[in-house]
């Protein structure tokens, strides 16, 4: 089985692409898919959303993490087991702990990561004499890993703001792209200029098609500033707009923060008044993955 790559990015930070794919994950592994989550962002807001602070800390003092994996790889040189550096069963709801469900593992992130990046784009400038060498050592990785494990359906990047190595790297290997965004007016320049240049100097040479997605996120309805931007981006052929929105909401907050490393919740306790977005958007985003129809059709 191959698996869809599927990369959340997008220039602006702040937009909710860590929560959102926290949302997504947690949903298609109900739904009875496999993913696997590569934190490539070092602020590392899905592995804390995951794993909570005690857990992070824990797997960052054994060395299983994503940071730890390309440091060794590309500062060292050495090539570990890549699925020792893989943490299971990351996801603390109930249901995905029951027969016939899917789940969701993790690539932890640390902060160290960013200064991983900048190490490996100094060597790879000093010993290739190109800054861009970074970036295609960096696909060259991130294919590996998506490529190497067969049991997953998924295999999502979570990417930085901005427009890092790392971050284009993923870009270039990615089958699709969703892009969240908040309807104001400088989130949504950002994602038309990200749409218009940045994805198109990413791929650069890169043959396959992809496809583009944008998610609004944090949208208050009583704000008219918003309803007009999201009018306005209904209009715009250079990605597909998400009919799901995710409105602004405490129980986001909640969602993200993991309680205990021992403590389990259920889709409802975990998600409360988002359920329903939560259920709406796991599933758009498996019809626009394509991923089939011969996985659970969980409620």
């Amino acid at each position: 089985m191959v698996a869809r790559i599927l990369a959340i990015a997008n220039l602006k930070g702040g937009v909710g692409k860590s929560t959102s794919v926290l949302m997504m994950a947690d949903r298609l592994a109900i739904l009875g898919y496999k993913i696997l989550v590569l934190d490539l962002d070092p602020q590392a807001n899905i592995s804390y959303m995951m794993l909570g602070r005690r857990s992070i800390e824990k797997y960052a003092a054994e060395a299983k993490t994503l940071t730890q994996y390309l440091n060794d790889a590309f500062i060292h040189g050495q090539e570990g087991v890549l699925g020792s550096y893989i943490i299971r069963e990351a996801s603390d709801l109930e249901e995905q702990r029951k027969p016939g469900a899917g789940r969701v593992d993790l690539f932890a992130a640390t902060p160290r990561l960013r200064f991983v990046e900048l190490a490996a784009e100094e060597r790879f400038a000093q010993e290739k004499g190109s800054l861009q060498a970074a970036e295609r050592g960096f696909e060259v990785k991130l294919r590996e890993i998506a490529r190497h494990f067969t049991e997953y359906d998924v295999v999502m990047f979570d990417c930085p703001p901005g427009f890092t190595s790392l971050c284009r790297a993923a870009l270039r290997v990615a089958d699709c792209v969703i892009s969240p965004t908040v309807p104001d007016y400088i989130s949504i320049l950002g994602l038309r200029d990200f749409a218009s240049f940045g994805l198109r100097m990413a791929r650069d040479g890169v043959d396959r098609p992809l496809k583009h997605g944008a998610l609004l996120t944090k949208v208050e309805a009583r704000r008219e500033d918003m309803r007009g931007e999201i009018e306005a981006l209904k209009a715009d052929r250079r990605f597909r707009l998400f009919t799901t929105q995710v409105r602004q909401s405490r129980d986001a907050v909640r969602a993200s923060e993991r309680i205990r490393p021992d403590v389990m919740r259920n889709f409802n306790e975990k998600y409360g008044g988002l359920k329903d977005s939560v259920r709406k958007l796991g599933d758009e985003t498996a019809a626009f993955l394509n991923l089939g129809s011969d996985k659970n059709s969980a409620d």
